[in-house]
């Protein structure tokens, strides 16, 4: 049968973070796309379809407020993570404001990520870790 991946777009404007999200993901079955601003990330989301978004608030030039606002604007429906190092819980609350699912505090451990995707994704989105080879 063929599954759906379920693309998730990862917004960090630390390359290293975005790539090490982005590879936690897919080894737990998701296609993660990296994008290394906001204003990439704005780009990705006007020509390409992705069922969740996971940004980083805090970014020069276009913030994750701005990201969150234009995800949201697009479709409504679509869940959002943010994640930030060093806010005060008005920035937080804003997140959610703008459309944020939630908010994580980095650091984070990649399962609480995953943890957050799994719950707020519909289960038939998302495919599972790929199936190890036969022995």
């Amino acid at each position: 049968m063929d599954h759906h991946a379920t693309r998730i777009l990862v917004v960090d404007d630390n390359p290293e973070m975005a790539r090490t999200l982005c590879d936690g993901l897919a080894d737990d079955g998701y296609q993660a796309i990296a994008a290394s601003s906001g204003q990439e990330a704005i780009a990705l989301l006007s020509r390409e379809p992705f069922d969740a978004l996971v940004t980083d608030l805090r970014m020069p030039d276009v913030d994750g407020f701005e990201v969150i606002a234009f995800a949201r604007a697009r479709d409504a429906t679509r869940p959002i993570i943010a994640m930030t190092g060093a806010m005060p819980a008005e920035g937080i609350a804003t997140s959610l404001r703008c459309g944020a699912a939630l908010c994580l505090a980095k650091p984070f451990r990649q399962s609480e990520l995953q943890a957050a995707l799994h719950a707020l994704l519909p289960a038939s989105s998302w495919e599972g870790p790929p199936a190890a080879p036969p022995a």
